[in-house]
């Protein structure tokens, strides 16, 4: 994965991610959707083969690169609960 930013303002941010679908993008979204500071996340799929994915972020409150930082954090942290869970239950 390689991240490219399109744009960037006070309150909106244009990232294009470069090989990634929508598995991580849709999970991207839905935690900024539930943060209270943000308006917008979503996402531009384009043409499969020629298009790379564009994402929307734009916030109510705070810098959307914040935002989107700590949406990455929160997804980390659930993911390591998650494996934390899966080596008990499998005893691996």
């Amino acid at each position: 994965m390689d991240l490219r930013l399109r744009s960037k303002t006070d309150k909106k941010m244009e990232i294009e991610f470069i090989g990634e679908t929508d598995t991580l993008l849709n999970l991207l979204k839905q935690r900024l959707l539930a943060d209270p500071n943000v308006d917008t996340a979503t996402y531009v799929m384009g043409h499969p083969y020629l298009d790379n994915p564009l994402f929307v972020l734009v916030t109510k409150t705070g810098k959307p690169d914040a935002a989107l930082k700590n949406a990455a954090k929160d997804l980390r942290q659930q993911f390591d609960e998650f494996e934390t869970l899966l080596v008990r239950a499998t005893g691996q």
